[in-house]
């Protein structure tokens, strides 16, 4: 079988389409490895440790390949091709589920949606109050009173003081509107 295939290989055009397949194999591993920097460094991944990992696979098999530059330069650019994308397979099961941007983004939308939640709103307006206002500074609305012993701002309904357990006269809306 290698008598007959010899002319083939041996012939400048065979080499010649060999030598281009070989390097169009080399460019796109090349932009392989550069799609994998860039995809871990955006991930959080170790990009250069990948990175590195591609690059001496594709060498190793690169140099593997060499035992088949009888048939010209394209297998040892498949072969290379070909490990890499192997890497790449590995590197896709085990990469960061998301990217760092969005990580962070995520974070921020939380800190957010916290910091809203520990906030106060006005029960009439809506209207963000903090939790020793007596009144809304929108709409006027009481929302608290001092308690009648140590000064510091309870709502209306309480019947003790949570700050110096003082037991509270009894607030109606007129006693209310009378302290204001």
């Amino acid at each position: 079988m290698s008598d007959i295939l010899s002319p083939i290989i041996s012939s400048k055009a065979f080499q010649g389409v060999s030598f281009a397949l070989g390097l169009i194999c080399f460019i796109f591993a090349a932009l392989l490895l550069l799609w994998l920097f860039r995809d871990a460094r955006r991930r959080g991944a170790a990009a250069t440790i990948w990175t590195v990992i591609g690059v001496v696979a594709a060498i190793v098999a690169a140099f593997a390949g060499l035992s088949l530059v009888k048939y010209g330069f394209g297998p040892v650019g498949i072969l290379a091709v070909l490990v890499l994308l192997i890497i790449i397979l590995i590197y896709t099961l085990v990469r960061p589920g998301e990217l760092l941007a969005d990580a962070r983004e995520q974070q921020l939308e939380l800190s957010l949606l916290e910091a809203q939640i520990d906030r106060e709103t006005c029960p009439t307006c809506g209207q963000g109050i903090e939790d020793k206002f007596l009144v809304c500074p929108h709409c006027n609305t009481t929302l608290r009173i001092p308690c009648d012993y140590c000064g510091q701002p309870i709502k209306p309904e309480w019947m003790v003081c949570p700050y110096c357990k003082a037991s509270q006269r009894l607030h109606t809306d007129d006693n209310v509107k009378s302290f204001l």
